[in-house]
């Protein structure tokens, strides 16, 4: 499998596993858990979910569209919504997801949601 350094923490990760690695970094910075492999810090403002970075994803056909550099084929290919699938070995389930708020068409990781919803539609909750 193919294997690209992880933008957070300088691993080696397989393409499948990518995900999966840093929605782990993402999750821990969200939450201000100490993770001691991070070399360069997780985006504090909408992580990509393939390198924790500022890139951009949208969703064309039911698939990742995306110009992130850490983007793998398999994810491309791969309708989200089988993505997104829960699974106790590959518990990450962040995908791109369409905002459901009327009148809005951004798009943001599953993972960013949250904070989508408080900086664009403040009392949303």
């Amino acid at each position: 499998a193919s294997r690209k350094t992880c933008r957070v923490c300088g691993k080696a990760i397989k393409d499948q596993d990518r995900q999966q690695h840093v929605g782990q970094h993402i999750i821990k910075a969200m939450y201000g858990v100490e993770d001691t492999s991070v070399k360069t810090p997780v985006s504090k403002s909408y992580p990509c979910g393939m390198c924790g970075g500022t890139c951009q994803a949208s969703i064309k056909a039911k698939k990742l569209d995306s110009q992130c550099p850490s983007t793998y084929p398999f994810m491309i290919s791969t309708q989200v919504s089988t993505a997104k699938k829960f699974l106790s070995t590959r518990p990450c389930t962040n995908v791109p997801v369409a905002c459901a708020m009327l009148d809005c068409k951004e798009i943001h990781w599953k993972y960013n949601y949250r904070q989508h919803l408080a900086e664009r539609h403040p009392g949303w909750e």
